[in-house]
């Protein structure tokens, strides 16, 4: 899981950043979300490809958990990663010594748009935390 410590600016607020990030997984890329608050003031936010049940037979769908922790008055923690990296891993490694060898390289090439994903997104949550609008983010951080 990817880490990175952020400061809030101009009027930005914890809310703001989840709740941007979730609107541009559901609209740039094209990802079914659910977000959910604790009771620290933590937003979890996971993601999951539309086409998750087809692709992730053959390695190709994409699961996000991006994490916002409030660390101080205005200073976050924003983690993002997935679970199914693992899985993926797991696939990888099978794939290539059972005759299912095209399996290893869908997951393969999976596990590398997982983790550029995880990184896009710790790019759009920074450029946020700044006071970016939606549409600058979209530039900058795709």
């Amino acid at each position: 899981m990817k880490t990175q410590m952020m400061t809030l600016s101009n009027g930005t607020t914890i809310s703001d950043v989840a709740h941007t990030i979730e609107t541009l997984l559901m609209t740039r890329e094209n990802m079914a979300t659910q977000l959910l608050t604790t009771e620290h003031g933590e937003y979890i936010i996971q993601a999951r490809s539309h086409n998750a049940k087809a692709s992730q037979w053959v390695g190709l769908d994409q699961n996000l958990t991006f994490r916002l922790t409030p660390v101080g008055e205005n200073c976050v923690m924003a983690q993002a990663g997935s679970e199914r990296w693992l899985s993926k891993g797991a696939l990888l490694a099978t794939g290539t010594f059972i005759i299912a060898w095209p399996l290893a390289v869908t997951s393969g090439i999976g596990l590398v748009k997982q983790k550029k994903l995880a990184e896009r997104v710790l790019n759009m949550a920074i450029l946020c935390a700044a006071g970016a609008d939606q549409g600058q983010m979209m530039m900058m951080a795709m």
